[in-house]
């Protein structure tokens, strides 16, 4: 779900770096209920227990995050620099457009800090 998320983005033109990024975060959860639902619905009518519903979920939210991942490394190798700089150049727009509420709500020294961290070159032109 994450990879086909992001290649959607992609494709329709829309930032896939971007905000719209986090939706694919949500994949994770989503993946540990489903594996928890199918669990609990194959054993029926007894319980799974603790320990075999603990490890099913570990593991589950283990294999969809590294599936998450590198799904979006991929596409981020896929996609190129440049479009990872746009990206960024979009979230440095974004925070300076922010700027006032940002500084209220954290203070000027993390918006500065939050600043730095975006204006790190990528490790492509290192």
């Amino acid at each position: 779900m994450c990879a086909l998320w992001l290649v959607g983005l992609q494709l329709t033109g829309n930032n896939p770096f971007g905000p719209k990024r986090l939706l694919a975060h949500f994949t994770v959860p989503i993946a540990v209920v489903a594996c928890q639902y199918m669990l609990r619905r194959s054993l029926r009518p007894e319980k799974p227990g603790v320990g075999r519903a603990l490890a099913v979920g570990g593991l589950t939210a283990i294999l969809a995050a590294l599936i998450a991942a590198s799904s979006l490394y991929s596409l981020g190798r896929g996609a190129g620099p440049r479009a990872v700089e746009t990206s960024r150049a979009e979230l440095l727009e974004i925070a300076r457009a922010e700027r006032e509420y940002l500084v209220k709500q954290q203070g000027e020294a993390a918006y500065q800090q939050q600043l730095r961290q975006w204006l790190v070159p990528s490790r492509t032109q290192a």
